[in-house]
């Protein structure tokens, strides 16, 4: 008997029904015979088992002390999670398994699913002999194809010791840098790997914005009638230079001096555009798109395709690939001939195109691009699954179909001796964007080199600059992914270009999870922090964990340990140290004694947000005192003084209605007070 264990219910019955339609359905698996042998078909809920939590090594570790942390497990430990029906289905997995003379790794085909298997086999300590099950889709014919090209184990190793490094390293930074910021925050703060430097970039953003000093500036437009067409001829030209005035009087100048004058086209420049259709999706740019298009969260979309995957509609949407290998071109071109019944369209398709679109290996440790599967739609999609549905169609069609060329004209009008520049295209060739896109392009009318014209208005108009936009779930994935292009320094920018702030599979996941720890909101499609999460990136003192530039250095090693060209020990070597240098870090900041605690005689410490008592987490003494105190900033002396009873003069408090006055300080029963 061999065993097949895919990572959900659902997978498990489109595998069985894959090889023979005439399947037993048991309690916790399928039976069937294909080829002449007998199989069953069991599954999992995604992660069975997972990484041990700190006080399953130590039962003291759930009392979060610097003393104690932070925790380096040597080796990390796996558990059962504690749900009664994943015990109940790791009981018929395991006695399946052992009845096995072989199991087939059929979970999903990507990294995660290397580790969903790893910590179930390890959990098992199975020594039944396994190999691989690849899928791309769900369809039939293809798990059928599948099984006669079964991996070995060591196929998958490098993917599998990825997760695993990433999982780890994850555990490492996030529970140990958890635990030391929050005891010197006196609430909890959570820290991640990948997480706070994408807070980071949402706070840094909004700091721009705040920062931003709005100036007025002027522009003048010019609009010019052709004297070749007084009828269609007109057209609007902005001046060259300079392209914007400081003062309103000086663009004025302008215009009183040229208005109804004369004017000639002096020089014309043409040049046609060849634009190549977009290459297909990965789940981020798919995620981009529908954010762009229909205001889909990156999670929504994630899930839509997932729904639409499961449903044998399209490839699996977890991928980072953008093509397909060449062996996937006939199914996709038969899909594709069966989908379009535009007559127009189906006409200007050519199917003998070659790279970038299919340029995949294909044994590429990855799903190949997100495409469509079936041609025919059921009838009870939702709305929002076919939006996203025709969109993966659309860009399947798209790479089929004629480039678009378009003109584009800029055109100088001189009047006055002053140049006034216009830009136009003329679409050529429609091409790809015929495909539900769209092309705003600016005509002009037709004109020519030395043509005579007339400057029949003259605007001046007011603007002012503005402060860098809020994120969106497109732009924040974009800005996860292409972090690399912010970097100053070359030869870094060039060591870490494409591995950007996770993976597609799991960008959309890290938003989200800002969201539900209330370190962001999103206020219409904009994403913007919480107070909460600019005070957590405003008092974390560890540029590293906040740069985003760190984060993509170790995503390029995670990538290096997937390709075979790093190593697993050398990346968790790296991530030990570097969380026990963190945890230095903070620890050394807490551990200055200013003085006595006068609520519980404590000692107190300096805080990243000031000063407070070093027994706040386990008799939960709230004294403290912070950094600023009605506009004045304190520092180390002056607390000292305050706990050793002085009253100290000082000028230049601020009160809430912006007035200035000055007044002694002083503790009374820790709390300060004012005497004037």
């Amino acid at each position: 008997m061999i065993t097949i264990y895919a990572e959900k219910p659902d997978m498990a019955a489109k595998i069985a029904k894959a090889l023979n339609l005439s399947y037993t359905k048991h309690d916790g698996f399928y039976s069937l015979a294909y080829e002449g042998t007998e199989y069953c078909v069991t599954w999992g809920f995604g992660h069975m088992c997972q990484l041990f939590d700190t006080y399953d090594y130590s039962p003291e570790l759930k009392k979060w002390q610097f003393s104690t942390y932070p925790v380096i497990p040597n080796p990390f430990y796996i558990k059962l999670k504690p749900q009664k029906n994943v015990r109940r289905q790791f009981d018929i997995i395991k006695d399946l398994f052992a009845k096995s003379s072989m199991v087939i790794n059929a979970v999903d085909a990507d990294q995660e699913g290397e580790l969903i298997f790893y910590y179930l086999v390890c959990y098992l300590n199975n020594k039944t002999p396994w190999k691989r099950l690849w899928l791309h889709s769900t369809a039939d014919s293809h798990i059928r194809q599948q099984m006669h090209n079964l991996l070995l184990p060591s196929s998958v190793t490098n993917i599998m010791l990825a997760a695993k490094a990433r999982a780890e390293s994850d555990w490492l930074v996030g529970i140990n840098a958890t635990v030391f910021y929050s005891l010197l925050s006196k609430e909890l703060r959570t820290l991640g790997r990948v997480q706070t430097p994408t807070l980071t970039m949402v706070v840094d953003r909004e700091l721009q914005i705040q920062k931003h000093k709005k100036s007025e500036f002027y522009t003048v437009k010019a609009e010019f009638l052709s004297t070749m067409d007084r009828v269609n001829g007109k057209y609007e030209g902005g001046l060259k230079t300079p392209a914007k005035f400081d003062s309103k009087e000086e663009a004025q100048a302008i215009q009183l001096s040229i208005i109804g004058k004369p004017a000639e086209v002096t020089d014309i420049s043409i040049k046609n555009e060849i634009k190549r259709p977009p290459m297909l999706y990965d789940l981020g740019a798919l995620q981009k798109e529908a954010n762009e298009k229909f205001g889909y969260t990156a999670k929504q979309t994630g899930d839509l395709a997932q729904s639409l995957y499961e449903k044998d509609l399209v490839s699996y949407p977890r991928t980072e690939w953008r093509a397909l290998p060449k062996e996937e071109k006939d199914h996709l071109v038969q899909t594709i001939s069966d989908l379009i019944q535009n007559e127009s369209i189906k006409q200007q398709l050519d199917f003998n195109v070659g790279k970038p679109y299919f340029d995949v290996p294909k044994d590429a440790d990855s799903h190949f691009a997100i495409i469509p599967l079936s041609s025919q739609i059921p009838d009870n999609l939702t709305d929002d699954e076919k939006n996203i549905f025709y969109t993966i169609c659309d860009s399947a069609v798209r790479i089929f179909m004629p480039p678009a060329i378009i003109e584009k004209k800029t055109v100088t009008t001189t009047v006055c001796g002053f140049d006034f520049v216009s830009h136009g295209s003329v679409i050529k060739q429609e091409g790809w964007l015929a495909i539900n896109m769209d092309t705003n392009e600016e005509l002009l009318p037709p004109l020519y080199k030395g043509l005579d014209c007339l400057t029949l208005g003259v605007r001046v108009i007011q603007g002012e600059t503005q402060p860098p936009k809020r994120y969106t779930d497109a732009s924040l994935i974009t800005a996860m992914r292409k972090c690399s292009s912010t970097i100053t320094d070359k030869n870094l920018r060039e060591l870490i270009k494409g591995n950007g702030i996770g993976r597609s599979s799991t960008r959309g996941a890290i938003i989200e999870g800002l969201v539900d720890k209330e370190y962001i909101e999103r206020q219409g499609k904009y994403i913007v922090p919480t107070d909460k999460g600019m005070q957590l990136i405003l008092d974390l003192n560890l540029e590293d964990i906040k740069s985003p530039e760190m984060t993509a250095k170790w995503e390029a090693k995670l990538k290096g340990i997937r390709e075979g060209t790093y190593s697993y020990q050398s990346f968790l070597a790296e991530m030990i140290q570097y969380t026990q240098d963190i945890c230095n870090k903070l620890r050394d900041v807490s551990s200055e004694s200013i003085g006595i605690c006068p609520l519980c005689n404590g000692t107190v410490r300096k805080m990243s947000w000031g000063w407070g008592c070093e027994n706040h987490h386990t008799s939960k003494c709230g004294f403290g005192i912070s950094k600023s105190l009605c506009g004045k900033v304190l520092n180390d002396n002056y607390v000292r003084r305050l706990l050793n009873g002085e009253k100290i003069a000082m000028q230049g408090f601020q009160s809430k209605k912006g007035n200035t006055f000055d007044a002694k300080i002083y503790l009374d029963n820790g709390s300060i007070k004012f005497e004037f």
